[in-house]
């Protein structure tokens, strides 16, 4: 007889078919599991398949490990980071159905949360650059000569 844990009777409370009972459903899954006997493939396959309290525990489940992937990614006092896990948690939802159980879904939602990140970095550098460079003022040499020429003349006296 097959042991039952604590997230197997959390499936059950939800409703998510579980191990034999999930191939006797009557439509096909999006993503079939490739293993009956895990719970969070399963819970995957429900939320991809529009089960809206699977979608709900999969989100409480994966918000602390995206909330470490993105501290580590960007660094835990970056101004954007919890509009980062957030994006990355909308993102996590709308790849659920295409989600066919070749990796874990810690892992899967981890790729996600780590491409979110980059692009959301890579978004905050270039704003933050083109913040500094509306700021600065650009020296001007009005005699003609080089850039910079009045302060390299200062500096040689």
């Amino acid at each position: 007889m097959e042991s039952v844990s604590t997230q197997d009777l959390d499936l059950v409370a939800l409703g998510v078919p579980f191990g034999d009972a999930a191939w006797d459903a009557s439509s096909e899954p999006v993503a079939e599991p490739t293993h009956r006997s895990d719970p969070m493939r399963m819970l995957a396959w429900a939320s991809g398949n529009g089960d809206r309290r699977a979608t709900d525990r999969v989100v409480r489940l994966l918000a602390p490990k995206i909330l470490d992937v993105a501290r580590a990614v960007v660094g835990p006092r970056h101004p954007d980071l919890d509009d980062l896990v957030q994006e990355s948690l909308v993102a996590l939802v709308r790849a659920l159905p295409a989600f066919e159980g070749r990796s874990s879904l810690p892992h899967y939602a981890s790729r996600i949360a780590v491409r979110v990140c980059i692009a959301g970095r890579r978004r905050s550098s270039a704003r933050r650059f083109e913040e500094e460079s509306a700021g600065a003022s650009i020296a001007v040499d009005t005699t003609g000569r080089r850039p910079y020429g009045a302060l390299l003349r200062e500096r040689r006296r």
